[in-house]
């Protein structure tokens, strides 16, 4: 269909005209700043979204999404009214009118999770203007520094932790062993005869690998039995009740080499430990931290068995806890002793070997 004006005039299509194209917003001196700039474990982060348009038009309906960090636990947030908060997407979505010139501020709350010192929080941010084809992208990322619960002792200079002097006693033993070993091997007279009995094993195990075995085995209980300790000290930790900001699970991978089954690919054995992001009260004080269990607890079922473990913990529920009264940010909604301890028996046939080298070293004529 035609429009005819006066004569001279163009001809002008009444029909299929092009609509003029909306006006693009400029949100390109929007920021993100983090508070505080050097977080701790245990500590809440603080992300401050500046949403701006800095064009000479409005901008009449922006979609933002802001991504959580998958390491932190989403706390709180302001300035999201009518947001939608998925936190299995760990994300944050809501549309808002951006005037010209004008600014809208968000503010996201996050709990650095417990145990993640040199781990990362990052926070993405995108800003979306459909009727003109316009998106804005930004993230922010800040390090998070570790947390000493064990402030150690001084020696020499230097600070050494309670579990170091474990370790330091294990090895300074082993050492002496060896020392005692290899005089009593070394003052041994031998008599025609006189190691008839002991066996191939015994006369092959010298007085270093009996001290090297020996050491090796305590070590291993030892490890243990500060486990057991930990379990017992749990079962009289203060209780508190704890809400839940969110789980997810912790994946400690071990790359180990093909096997027939995997045609000689490397094949990735993967622990998953869940994490829950917790809320609670300490002598009155509102307290956040991040725990599961006293870390004695077998997995079973692998990833999927991990999952739908985590999935009976709601976000917003609430469950009773326990806490270290040493140290209030290691908590715990499950306590008590777990089936780790079955481990404890590899070492059985190391140490007993062990105690076979002892033996022929300190034999006498």
């Amino acid at each position: 269909m035609r429009l005819l004006v006066r004569a001279g005039a163009p001809v002008v299509l009444a029909l299929g005209l092009a609509a003029p194209a909306a006006a693009a917003p400029v949100f390109s001196t929007s920021t993100i700043e983090i508070a505080p700039a050097a977080p701790l474990e245990a500590e809440l982060v603080t992300f401050t979204i500046r949403l701006r348009n800095s064009a000479a038009d409005d901008a009449g309906s922006v979609y933002v999404t802001v991504d959580w960090p998958l390491m932190g636990f989403l706390v709180d947030a302001s300035g999201v009214d009518g947001a939608e908060v998925d936190h299995d997407a760990r994300r944050i979505t809501l549309n808002l009118p951006l005037p010209a010139g004008g600014e809208h501020r968000l503010a996201v709350r996050m709990l650095a999770p417990r145990d993640s010192g040199g781990d990362t929080l990052r926070l993405a941010l995108r800003m979306s203007h459909f009727a003109s084809n316009t998106d804005h992208y930004d993230q922010a990322a800040v390090a998070i520094d570790t947390r000493l619960a064990d402030p150690g002792v001084p020696l020499g200079g230097v600070r050494v932790t309670r579990a170091g002097i474990v370790v330091l006693s294990v090895l300074g033993g082993g050492v002496l062993l060896w020392l005692v070993l290899q005089s009593l091997s070394g003052s041994r007279r031998r008599t025609p005869g006189g190691g008839a009995g002991r066996g191939v094993l015994a006369s092959r195990v010298g007085p270093a690998a009996a001290a090297a075995a020996i050491t090796l085995s305590m070590g291993f209980w030892v490890l243990f039995a500060t486990m057991a300790w930990r379990d017992y000290r749990s079962l009289s930790w203060p209780g508190t009740t704890c809400t839940i900001l969110g789980g997810r699970l912790s994946a400690q991978s071990t790359t180990r080499s093909g096997t027939r089954t995997t045609g000689g690919a490397p094949r990735d054995d993967t622990n998953y430990v869940p994490v829950l992001g917790l809320k609670y009260a300490v002598d009155g004080r509102e307290t956040y931290s991040s725990g599961y269990d006293t870390g004695s607890r077998l997995g079973v079922g692998g990833q999927g068995g991990r999952t739908t473990e985590l999935a009976q913990w709601s976000v917003g529920g609430t469950t009773p806890c326990w806490y270290n009264p040493d140290d209030p940010l290691d908590i715990v909604v499950l306590r008590g002793f777990g089936g780790a301890y079955l481990f404890a028996l590899i070492p059985i046939p190391v140490f007993w070997i062990g105690l076979v080298g002892a033996r022929t070293a300190a034999a006498r004529d």
